[in-house]
């Protein structure tokens, strides 16, 4: 882990404590995939990296733990990154298709040219990203346009939701971006490309229900998408990686 990062975190932190920051890295290193899945997590490696001791790294392994992240086995020592759950995924989609497709048609109806310019250059984006490859780009853009329609739907409710369940979206996206920049030829999400554009053309024709389809549309094919990553990573990490 970056001590640099470590330490300005503690600097912008100066009245949270050490557990809490070494929590929050780690859990942002194992989204974006710093940790993969099943790897074990090497504690006396992270405290000799960000020059603390090994107890609030334990610390915030126990809360890693607790949140599902981690685990520990009987018949092996030490913590591990979970593997992606299946039926965890399902679910957190599950609510992600709800809570955006009627959070963009209420941006539609209310609020259709509140950072509009923002959304579309970031739709825009994403397709020229996809074109050449750029999978980190992707996930950035994908992450930033779902959250500004979200950010500006109108609705309180629909954004605490969301909250609740961004964190393991996250973890799962960024987990599909890294295999689709390892198994190119497999790219079953790229008919993902165009459909931000498409969604933005909806929003700037002002038609909140074709808007919401196209966002279901969407969530539909990502998901499917998705879920083929996982399994497949899934399916190689467990012939790699002894149990």
């Amino acid at each position: 882990m970056n001590k640099e990062i470590f330490k300005r975190a503690v600097e912008e932190n100066p009245f949270e404590t050490i557990n809490k920051i070494v929590y929050d890295l780690m859990y942002d290193a194992i989204i974006k995939l710093d940790f993969l899945p099943g790897e074990k997590i090497n504690v006396a490696q992270i405290a000799n990296d960000l020059e603390i001791s090994r107890t609030p790294i334990l610390e915030a392994i126990k809360q890693l733990k607790q949140n599902g992240v981690v685990l520990s086995y009987e018949n092996k020592s030490g913590y591990y990154v979970s593997y992606l759950d299946i039926a965890d995924f399902q679910s957190v989609h599950f609510s992600r298709r709800m809570l955006e497709s009627h959070a963009v048609y209420l941006y539609t109806k209310y609020n259709p040219t509140v950072r509009f310019d923002e959304l579309k250059e970031a739709a825009e984006e994403f397709y020229k990203a996809f074109t050449v490859g750029n999978y980190r780009r992707i996930a950035d853009l994908d992450n930033f346009f779902h959250n500004l329609i979200v950010e500006e739907c109108d609705n309180d409710y629909i954004k605490s939701m969301y909250k609740g369940i961004e964190k393991k979206m996250s973890r799962y996206i960024q987990f599909s971006t890294a295999i689709l920049g390892k198994t190119p030829s497999a790219l079953s999400a790229r008919a993902s490309q165009s459909q931000h554009l498409a969604i933005c053309n909806a929003i700037e024709m002002k038609l909140p229900d074709l808007a919401k389809r196209a966002m279901e549309e969407h969530m539909d094919t990502v998901s499917q998408g998705l879920f083929l990553h996982v399994k497949d990573f899934m399916y190689i990490k467990d012939n790699e990686i002894e149990h």
